[in-house]
């Protein structure tokens, strides 16, 4: 199935699949823009440049959201992601998913680790729901100040205020709480299982119970600093969430309605429809936010046709408009990449002409690698990293690291994200690296891996546990409070390690790769000796985790293993 999707021709067919369900969108709103337009049209030249700042702040306010969550984002890539979500979301009919695939997809093109994505998407709605029900809250008191009460100011007031502190009673529970914590590392553990590839920024030789502790933690950690820092996000999505309101405000305003509508009854009505429309099964609400606001502002005292009109210019900047903008970026992206083209500034295009380093073996070499294939494998197995950590490795220094690094560039094998200093395969990159890994092993007898191999697998069940144990104390997160209890695990980790170490050797002489993992596993061990907590099983910092499951790795590429029917994790 991987390689179904992989494959170059079954991607280009998604992709226009894609890009003719979002051109079909835009098409369909066709009799909404004409109608907005001719509204417009009545409109005085200042209003209408007011109205298209607002249009362009609407835009770029939801983008600085993204981008303040995933800063190694540039504003570009930030907006790119956010209209082809919003053309997805609110131009398809239950779009939400695919929405957030293709979101995903932008968003891992720049080196964003999955756990850091699924943050960006959590504590963006998180915020959002915050702001869009804080808000009609907000307005309705204010107006309940200069008149009297109704039953439903209060029923406003209240279903407002039970969903705020429902919400923040909820985002306590989950952050704060171990119970909660080990409910949904257990859960996580049945979508690992299933889906291991998923996030490709965490190491896929672990334990499913493993795998999800490290996934749930990275991302509960990453919650709990937003949350620690709330105020930048929250002032962020309130202009992302307000300016739409200004907007139709401006609009009406433009079209000639006065004081019958006053500015804490227009933003009472105004959210609250906006909600209504946010429950509906319409995609982006179409239908229910256009009632429900035309109707709460007649009902306000504004006259029906001109409701209508500032209605429509409204939808046209809010919704129409990201669904245009949207399919624009996604067939200019996709078309940038088909050609091989840098797409946005701060992204690395190629830097010279040098022709790509061969990937072959080295005449009458029976078991060395080329550094070019050490760099090409290393990169594979890592998934995300640095010229220094490719170097640790590889066993090559930085400056015998980037020329490979430059060759693979220019062979679109790779891609290098400046904000992160990361380099990833490309999905060309990978496609290659099958035929590169063969013709690595042409002359090696790989069978003279399998009783080393065998020797390695009876240590490696006793690691993973041992890993559990340094994560998990008794059903609870280790604290590392007791300090026998952490300094027995690393007594028997050492002593594991001992026995592991051999084989090591063994190994490296078939193959020449894993020569750089016993020093790596002996660096992390005497760290951790000396009190380094992370260096146990920390992810991608150097940590004995990290060499382990790599050599697991290297090993399973040499001998062709299916990791699943093996069920060696």
């Amino acid at each position: 199935m991987r390689r179904l999707i992989d494959e170059p021709r079954i991607r280009k067919c998604a992709v226009l699949l894609v890009a003719l369900v979002l051109v079909t969108a835009v098409i369909f709103q066709r009799q909404t823009i004409a109608q907005a337009l001719k509204e417009i049209g009545e409109l005085s030249a200042a209003t209408v440049v007011v109205l298209v700042l607002l249009g362009v702040l609407d835009r770029v306010s939801r983008a600085e959201v993204i981008r303040s969550l995933l800063p190694e984002l540039t504003l570009t890539r930030s907006e790119m992601i956010s209209d082809v979500g919003a053309a997805a979301s609110k131009g398809i009919p239950a779009g939400g998913p695919l929405a957030t695939v293709l979101r995903w997809q932008l968003a891992r093109e720049r080196c964003v680790p999955g756990t850091r994505f699924i943050v960006m998407l959590v504590a963006s709605g998180v915020a959002t729901a915050f702001v869009s029900w804080g808000y009609p809250l907000v307005a309705t008191v204010v107006d309940m100040a200069g008149r009297d009460s109704d039953l439903a100011d209060l029923a406003i007031v209240s279903v407002c205020a039970a969903v705020l502190g429902g919400a923040a009673l909820f985002w306590l529970l989950m952050l704060r709480s171990e119970r909660a914590h080990l409910f949904v590392i257990a859960r996580s553990e049945w979508v690992v299982a299933r889906w291991p590839a998923v996030l490709g920024d965490v190491d896929s030789a672990a334990s499913d119970r493993d795998l999800a502790a490290l996934v749930v933690d990275e991302i509960r950690n990453g919650l709990r600093t937003i949350a620690g820092r709330p105020v930048g996000l929250l002032l962020r999505t309130l202009v992302a969430q307000g300016t739409g309101a200004v907007i139709l405000w401006v609009a009406l305003r433009g079209l000639g309605v006065g004081d019958e509508l006053e500015v804490p009854e227009f933003a009472r009505v105004y959210f609250v429809a906006h909600i209504l429309g946010s429950l509906a099964p319409t995609p982006g609400g179409v239908g229910v936010i256009e009632a429900g606001v035309t109707g709460a502002l007649v009902a306000a005292g504004v006259d029906t046709e001109l409701a209508l009109a500032g209605v429509l210019i409204y939808r046209l900047l809010t919704y129409v408009m990201p669904i245009i903008l949207g399919t624009a970026w996604y067939v200019w992206c996709r078309c940038q990449r088909s050609a091989g083209l840098p797409q946005e500034l701060g992204v690395s295009s190629v830097p010279s002409a040098r022709g790509a380093m061969p990937l072959t073996r080295r005449a009458g070499m029976s078991n060395s690698s080329t550094p070019a294939f050490q760099t090409f494998h290393a990169l594979r197995i890592k998934s995300f990293a640095t010229v220094d950590t490719l170097s640790e490795m590889t066993a090559l220094p930085p400056g015998g690291v980037q020329p490979n690094l430059m060759n693979m560039l220019e062979a679109d094998q790779v891609q290098f994200c400046e904000a992160s200093d990361l380099w990833q395969l490309t999905p060309d990159g990978r496609l290659a690296y099958p035929d590169l890994l063969d013709a690595e092993l042409v002359s090696v007898e790989t069978a003279d891996l399998v009783s080393s191999y065998e020797k390695f697998l009876a240590t490696n069940s006793p690691f993973h546990a041992f890993c559990g144990e340094w994560r998990l104390r008794e059903g609870d997160v280790n604290d590392h409070r007791d300090a026998a209890y952490d300094e027995n695990v690393i007594d028997r980790l050492a002593a594991l390690d001992a026995a592991a170490q051999p084989l090591v050797v063994l190994l490296s002489g078939v193959l020449e790769r894993p020569q750089p993992y016993a020093e790596r596993l002996t660096r992390s061990l005497t760290c951790l000796q000396q009190g380094e907590t992370n260096k146990f099983a920390g992810v991608m910092c150097g940590s004995h985790h990290d060499a382990w499951v790599e050599l697991h790795e290297d090993l399973i590429l040499a001998q062709g293993i299916n990791r699943s029917a093996e069920r060696s994790f």
